[in-house]
């Protein structure tokens, strides 16, 4: 499904090594590192996890080569940051709402990504 996915985004016309980060979670640990593998070949960033997933369990993680990689640990980064900033201004904002009633806000739109169906109305990975 990892790499199914990844030839989608590359159809798309994104590059999924720039833009695809993905977790995944096996109870077998022949299929872990198989996945492993194959996800470090194709240049994905991405950590593999060894656990079962009924009981929440996990044994170990393991992560792509690329998960390791400047860009990648720059973005882990920026997203620490930015959540530092969320939950600091949702404090803010819970301060100042306690005397006023919140307003709804403007929920942004997702933008429209054209599938490949086929005649069953199936979507198609690739």
């Amino acid at each position: 499904m990892i790499i199914a996915a990844a030839k989608t985004i590359y159809n798309l016309g994104y590059n999924p090594q720039q833009t695809m980060f993905f977790s995944a979670t096996d109870i077998d640990k022949r299929c872990v590192e198989m996945t492993l593998i194959q996800t470090s070949l194709l240049g994905l960033c991405g950590e593999i996890n060894w656990g079962d997933t009924i009981s929440l369990k996990t044994w170990r993680t393991y992560r792509t080569m690329f998960y390791y990689s400047d860009p990648w640990q720059v973005r882990f980064f920026v997203n620490d940051i930015k959540d530092i900033f969320r939950k600091t201004d949702r404090i803010i904002s819970k301060n100042e709402n306690s005397n006023t009633q919140a307003k709804p806000k403007s929920v942004k739109q997702p933008e429209k990504v054209d599938l490949i169906v086929d005649n069953n109305g199936q979507i198609k990975l690739f």
